[in-house]
Protein backbone atom coordinates (compact mmCIF):
# COMPACT_ATOMS: atom_id res chain seq x y z
CA UNK A 1 0.00 0.00 0.00
CA UNK A 2 1.37 3.66 -1.00
CA UNK A 3 1.52 6.18 1.36
CA UNK A 4 -1.13 7.83 -0.59
CA UNK A 5 -3.41 4.95 -0.33
CA UNK A 6 -2.90 4.73 3.39
CA UNK A 7 -4.29 8.73 4.03
CA UNK A 8 -8.02 8.02 4.62
CA UNK A 9 -10.64 10.51 3.99
CA UNK A 10 -14.11 10.47 5.81
CA UNK A 11 -17.57 11.88 5.59
CA UNK A 12 -18.75 14.10 7.75
CA UNK A 13 -21.90 15.41 8.48
CA UNK A 14 -22.58 19.53 7.68
CA UNK A 15 -25.21 21.71 8.59
CA UNK A 16 -23.97 24.00 5.82
CA UNK A 17 -22.82 21.76 2.80
CA UNK A 18 -24.96 19.27 1.10
CA UNK A 19 -24.62 15.45 2.33
CA UNK A 20 -21.29 13.88 0.97
CA UNK A 21 -19.58 17.08 0.41
CA UNK A 22 -17.94 17.78 3.75
CA UNK A 23 -14.67 15.27 4.27
CA UNK A 24 -12.32 15.53 6.92
CA UNK A 25 -8.67 13.65 5.82
CA UNK A 26 -7.44 11.50 8.78
CA UNK A 27 -3.82 11.02 8.79
CA UNK A 28 -2.01 9.64 11.21
CA UNK A 29 0.55 11.56 13.49
CA UNK A 30 3.42 9.53 11.76
CA UNK A 31 2.33 11.00 8.08
CA UNK A 32 1.28 14.73 9.56
CA UNK A 33 4.60 16.42 8.85
CA UNK A 34 4.75 14.60 5.63
CA UNK A 35 1.86 16.60 4.58
CA UNK A 36 2.59 19.41 6.01
CA UNK A 37 6.17 19.64 4.69
CA UNK A 38 4.68 19.50 1.58
CA UNK A 39 1.97 22.83 2.34
CA UNK A 40 5.06 24.53 3.37
CA UNK A 41 7.35 24.12 0.33
CA UNK A 42 4.43 24.69 -1.91
CA UNK A 43 2.23 26.90 -0.13
CA UNK A 44 2.99 28.75 3.18
CA UNK A 45 6.80 30.06 1.92
CA UNK A 46 5.81 30.99 -1.29
CA UNK A 47 2.77 32.68 0.01
CA UNK A 48 4.25 34.32 2.87
CA UNK A 49 7.55 35.59 0.70
CA UNK A 50 5.34 37.61 -1.95
CA UNK A 51 2.57 38.73 0.91
CA UNK A 52 4.85 40.16 3.16
CA UNK A 53 7.03 41.68 0.53
CA UNK A 54 4.23 43.13 -1.18
CA UNK A 55 2.78 44.72 2.55
CA UNK A 56 6.11 46.46 2.52
CA UNK A 57 5.61 48.09 -0.26
CA UNK A 58 8.39 45.75 -2.42
CA UNK A 59 7.29 45.33 -5.89
CA UNK A 60 5.95 41.97 -7.28
CA UNK A 61 9.38 41.34 -9.05
CA UNK A 62 11.27 41.98 -5.75
CA UNK A 63 9.22 39.77 -3.65
CA UNK A 64 9.72 37.29 -6.21
CA UNK A 65 13.35 37.88 -6.46
CA UNK A 66 13.56 37.31 -2.54
CA UNK A 67 11.42 34.59 -2.53
CA UNK A 68 13.58 32.63 -4.83
CA UNK A 69 16.82 33.66 -3.35
CA UNK A 70 15.76 32.68 -0.06
CA UNK A 71 13.37 29.51 -0.87
CA UNK A 72 15.92 26.90 -0.04
CA UNK A 73 17.03 28.44 3.28
CA UNK A 74 14.00 28.86 4.71
CA UNK A 75 12.43 25.33 3.29
CA UNK A 76 15.33 23.39 4.92
CA UNK A 77 14.96 25.35 7.89
CA UNK A 78 11.43 24.70 8.23
CA UNK A 79 11.95 21.00 7.31
CA UNK A 80 15.11 20.92 10.31
CA UNK A 81 12.54 22.97 12.94
CA UNK A 82 9.05 21.41 12.11
CA UNK A 83 9.81 17.88 11.38
CA UNK A 84 11.77 16.92 14.75
CA UNK A 85 9.48 18.91 16.78
CA UNK A 86 6.26 17.77 15.43
CA UNK A 87 7.61 14.03 16.32
CA UNK A 88 8.51 14.79 19.67
CA UNK A 89 5.16 16.86 20.51
CA UNK A 90 3.30 13.55 19.22
CA UNK A 91 5.29 11.24 20.58
CA UNK A 92 6.22 12.46 24.35
CA UNK A 93 3.53 15.88 24.88
CA UNK A 94 0.12 14.55 26.60
CA UNK A 95 -2.81 15.44 24.52
CA UNK A 96 -4.11 18.18 26.64
CA UNK A 97 -0.50 20.01 26.00
CA UNK A 98 0.12 19.64 22.42
CA UNK A 99 -1.85 22.85 21.06
CA UNK A 100 -0.02 25.22 23.57
CA UNK A 101 3.45 22.89 22.48
CA UNK A 102 2.28 24.11 19.27
CA UNK A 103 1.87 27.65 19.74
CA UNK A 104 4.82 27.99 21.61
CA UNK A 105 6.57 26.52 18.80
CA UNK A 106 5.03 28.67 16.21
CA UNK A 107 6.21 31.98 17.83
CA UNK A 108 9.77 30.64 17.24
CA UNK A 109 9.04 29.67 13.86
CA UNK A 110 7.69 33.33 13.08
CA UNK A 111 10.50 34.96 14.58
CA UNK A 112 12.88 32.89 13.13
CA UNK A 113 11.16 32.70 9.18
CA UNK A 114 10.73 36.91 9.54
CA UNK A 115 14.58 36.57 10.34
CA UNK A 116 15.40 34.59 6.88
CA UNK A 117 13.10 36.76 4.69
CA UNK A 118 15.31 40.11 6.01
CA UNK A 119 18.37 39.18 6.25
CA UNK A 120 19.56 41.08 3.07
CA UNK A 121 17.97 44.38 5.37
CA UNK A 122 19.87 43.51 8.01
CA UNK A 123 22.99 42.91 5.80
CA UNK A 124 22.83 45.99 4.02
CA UNK A 125 22.53 48.24 7.38
CA UNK A 126 25.28 46.62 8.75
CA UNK A 127 27.36 47.48 5.58
CA UNK A 128 25.43 51.45 5.41
CA UNK A 129 26.81 51.52 9.53
CA UNK A 130 30.60 50.97 8.09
Amino acid sequence: MSRIDSIRITPIRSPVLPRGMCHVCRVSPGEKWQVDNIHCGSFYIPVYFLSVGLMQSDSLQASKENLMAEWWTTYVTCTGFWVPFMCANWRFCPAAHRVKAMQTANLFWNVIIDHLAHREEVHEHAHHEE
